[in-house]
């Protein structure tokens, strides 16, 4: 049977195994502690993942509840990002993809992140043609506007810019991009 260091001592073993009882119990503590911190570790994601994460589920819900097919992509490397932008980030992406299906019964929709070193963009590309006929680079106009003219708002506070445009090709294109850094540091 084991006997712990200190009973060793009382019980009058001989002192190398109180030693050697001695040094299994602090490798036994080391394991331990190195376990938890492994176990930590594991538990945080990856710079960014969390984020990630939290915009794919909302785009898997969204496909479950409309139909509409959501496609994400990315380009640079991913980093964590300050909450504000993280959530205006995927209010954008949701929002143009509720305003696809609405105003163009978008079956399939592309977003597309791109981080590069001081900035994040998010380019979201939905449905066949424009939410009105536009001619390509002219800005797309749907609906009363309300939830993009708030996220707008959302996004020059945070120094970044929404637009909604319609590319060469007929297609809406919803892009905002944003500077990573916060609004109190100078550039």
């Amino acid at each position: 049977t084991a006997v712990a260091p200190y009973s060793a001592r009382r019980q009058g073993y001989a002192e190398p195994r109180t030693a050697a009882l001695e040094e299994i119990e602090t490798t036994a503590a080391q394991a331990r502690s190195e376990l938890r911190a492994s176990l930590h570790r594991l538990s945080q994601p990856a710079d960014g993942l969390a984020f990630e994460a939290r915009l794919a589920g909302e785009a898997r819900l969204f496909e479950r509840t409309t139909g509409c097919r959501v496609r994400i992509t990315g380009r640079g490397e991913r980093r964590d990002l300050p909450q504000p932008i993280e959530d205006l980030l995927i209010d954008t992406a949701l929002e143009g993809m509720r305003n696809a299906v609405k105003y163009t019964q978008a079956k399939a929709a592309s977003v597309h992140l791109g981080y590069q070193q001081e900035a994040v963009t998010l380019v979201l590309q939905a449905g066949t043609q424009a939410l009105r006929p536009a001619h390509p680079g002219d800005a797309a106009q749907a609906g009363t506007g309300a939830g993009l003219s708030l996220l707008r708002q959302r996004a020059a506070q945070l120094r970044g810019t929404l637009e909604l445009t319609c590319d060469s090709a007929g297609h809406t294109v919803l892009r905002l991009e944003l500077p990573t850094r916060p609004f109190w540091e100078k550039p």
